[in-house]
């Protein structure tokens, strides 16, 4: 039986080293998303208590149900089928897209992101060494409300430059909230294909969907253009879809092709 959970119930967070309610004086309330102040669930609590119980905390290794896990939830929640081979794990989100990157590009390669964006991502594309082309999101008032769309014209522009290797995609985007459509997603694929270029869509927050909205994966979308990699975050697992006897088809040869493949097919390993 599903246990009922009160996400009403406040809890004190100050004075336990809380980055979020810590760092600011106390006339400052954080709205943070990426830290919210709901309990952790009763099953993780005892799990977590159960595991502590044991006096060794030594190096770990990840157990099948992990990833028995995750391919239930994408197929149940999702209907994406994702198989064992295509799942990677990593310690996090950030430190996945900074080592597929070094992977992939080169120094003064393009990484275009779509802006607004999660202030990271600037981070990730200078320590790699690359140079950020922002792709701004068009905005429209409709009374109270500010829709947002893509400026497609822009974003081709920017992924047809010589230096572009990668696309830097936030699948709900982070921070303005839109959930990219199964057709953005297409377009995005068709496009990167076009022009020979890794689209990488960190969808960490995919589950945080309002009711009537549905979150589509870029990777099951995109795995239609078999000459476009997509690698997707949902947390610690990093997910990769790819064909590299098609990767180059669509343009007839890569920017900086046989050293990129090369890389890349390492990383895999």
């Amino acid at each position: 039986m599903p246990q009922l959970f009160n996400f009403d119930q406040p809890i004190e967070r100050r004075g336990t080293r809380s980055v979020k309610w810590d760092e600011e004086s106390k006339d400052v309330l954080p709205l943070w998303v990426a830290d919210m102040d709901f309990a952790t669930a009763p099953c993780i609590q005892n799990a977590i208590m159960q595991r502590a119980m044991h006096p060794c905390y030594g190096y770990t290794l990840v157990p099948d149900e992990y990833y028995q896990a995750i391919i239930g939830w994408f197929w149940s929640r999702h209907q994406w089928h994702i198989r064992r081979e295509e799942i990677l794990y990593t310690i996090g989100v950030i430190p996945a897209i900074a080592a597929i990157l070094k992977a992939h590009v080169q120094q003064g390669d393009n990484v275009v992101i779509l802006t607004p964006v999660y202030n990271c991502f600037y981070n990730l594309i200078r320590n790699a060494g690359c140079q950020a082309i922002d792709v701004p999101l068009l905005s429209e008032a409709e009374g109270s409300t500010l829709n947002l769309s893509i400026d497609w014209d822009a974003l081709e522009a920017a992924l047809a430059l010589e230096k572009t290797t990668v696309l830097l995609l936030s699948n709900p985007h982070n921070p303005v909230g839109r959930i990219w459509t199964a057709d953005e997603l297409g377009r995005f694929g068709k496009l990167c294909s076009k022009h020979n270029v890794l689209l990488i869509s960190d969808e960490i927050h995919n589950e945080l969907t309002r009711p009537g909205l549905l979150y589509a994966d870029t990777s099951a979308l995109c795995h239609l253009h078999l000459a476009i990699e997509v690698v997707q975050h949902g947390g610690p697992a990093e997910c990769q879809h790819h064909d590299s006897r098609q990767r180059f088809a669509s343009s007839g040869g890569s920017r900086h092709q046989p050293q990129r493949d090369m890389r890349c097919q390492s990383f895999r390993r």
